[in-house]
């Protein structure tokens, strides 16, 4: 699927917790040069777990167990 990421992480780089999460986010940003000289610059800012953006905080999955 086009809207899918898969991830995975080795258990000798987690040690042994008792659950994860996982925040994700994706950030673009253009610099459009306009005839004047000047720079129209816009950007673009998804997180995966929420409907908006907090510049305080991330969006996390449930907790994840093993089993």
């Amino acid at each position: 699927m086009a809207d899918t990421v898969t991830a995975s992480a080795p258990t000798a780089c987690l040690g042994s917790p008792e659950w994860v999460q996982v925040a994700a986010g994706v950030s673009r940003t253009t610099f459009t040069p306009l005839p004047d000289g000047s720079v129209n610059v816009a950007g673009f800012v998804d997180d995966a777990f929420r409907g908006g953006v907090s510049m305080k905080s991330v969006g996390r999955s449930p907790k994840v167990r093993r089993g």
